[in-house]
């Protein structure tokens, strides 16, 4: 009897292996670059199977969360998502890629989501975009949306929105953050920050700037519509690992994109160097009432043998109170 237990048991820890190996990555994943310092994944499906299971629905939802005066408003943008041709239970991806001098601007945050019905996105884009003007390269169509100063892209199965981010100001990002930035305002609070692009305004014209700009991110978009797969991030370990635990949520940090972009130019070298092949991810899930979160971190080689030489230790806190700002700044990335 024991020994049947035992084999079920085996079978059954085999079987989860193999189908947690062999577990297919998001699709949207495969537009995502390697130089990307920091992802955001979303498990669209998961998170609204979690909420219709326990008797929630999106519009219950809304009506929960948001005042009288904003709750219609909101619910109509939630069933124009709803209608608008993008996959509401897919992954939606944010992905922030720095890189270049501060003053080119050439660090963007790029939006990706699936499509189901690339028509009926091409209709809802014509209906609200001001200054709808379709435009095509490759095997892809685009848009440039003004106000976001934007490229939308989208081919028959996915779709890629990308504008400039200011990295030394990347608080505005959040929600109610700087309500004034420098250049681009990027819509990032929700699944249906991609299509979500507010009210028409007066047509403008476009300068030789914007023409620049628009030159620069259909280019970016094409690139990544075209990446190889061991330009993706999911050529890289630790992110492959992350998008297999099928989490509610996900973050994945690469500092060393980060790092070696030229947007931290004041970093030291030697910090560079310590942080090659390091990597944080974390997962956010939502079970019974509670919010489970569960982080790892990855050491590269310089690392690795700095905590193999000296191993745990705590850290001195009266010490570290005594330290100039600066020297704590340096102290901070030797403690990641």
């Amino acid at each position: 009897m024991k020994k049947s237990i035992s084999k079920v048991l085996l079978a059954a820890a085999t079987t989860a292996v193999m189908l947690s190996s062999c577990s297919k990555a998001p699709d949207e994943s495969r537009y995502i670059p390697k130089t990307a310092g920091v992802v955001v994944d979303l498990n669209a499906k998961q998170l609204t199977t979690k909420l219709v299971t326990n008797g929630i629905t999106m519009d219950k939802l809304f009506e929960a969360t948001q005042s009288k005066d904003t709750s219609n408003e909101v619910m109509k943008a939630w069933k124009d998502a709803e209608n608008s041709g993008i996959d509401m239970q897919s992954h939606f991806f944010a992905s922030f890629v720095f890189q270049g001098q501060p003053a080119e601007h050439k660090s963007y945050i790029s939006l990706t989501a699936s499509l189901k019905d690339a028509d009926k996105f091409e209709a809802y884009l014509k209906k609200n975009i001001a200054n709808f003007s379709l435009k095509t390269q490759n095997d892809f169509k685009y848009i440039w949306e003004e106000k976001q100063h934007a490229v939308i892209g989208w081919n028959k199965s996915a779709v890629i929105y990308i504008s400039a981010v200011d990295p030394s100001n990347l608080e505005k990002y959040n929600p109610g953050g700087s309500s004034s930035p420098d250049y681009g305002d990027p819509i990032i609070d929700s699944a249906t920050a991609i299509i979500d692009t507010a009210v028409a305004v007066p047509a403008a014209l476009v300068t030789t700037e914007d023409d620049a700009q628009i030159k620069t991110w259909v280019t970016e978009v094409d690139h990544l519509f075209h990446l190889k797969k061991d330009e993706t991030a999911g050529s890289i370990e630790p992110f492959a690992k992350l998008l297999k635990e099928d989490a509610d949520a996900g973050i994945f940090v690469n500092p060393e994109a980060i790092y070696n972009s030229g947007q931290f130019t004041m970093i030291p070298a030697n910090v560079k160097k310590l942080m090659e092949g390091s990597f944080y991810t974390g997962t956010v899930n939502f079970e019974n009432g509670k919010i489970v979160f569960n982080g790892h971190s990855y050491m590269g080689k310089e690392m690795a043998a700095i905590y193999k030489k000296y191993g745990k230790k705590e850290i001195d806190m009266d010490m570290l109170k005594k330290v100039s700002f600066p020297e704590y700044h340096r102290f901070h990335f030797l403690c990641l």
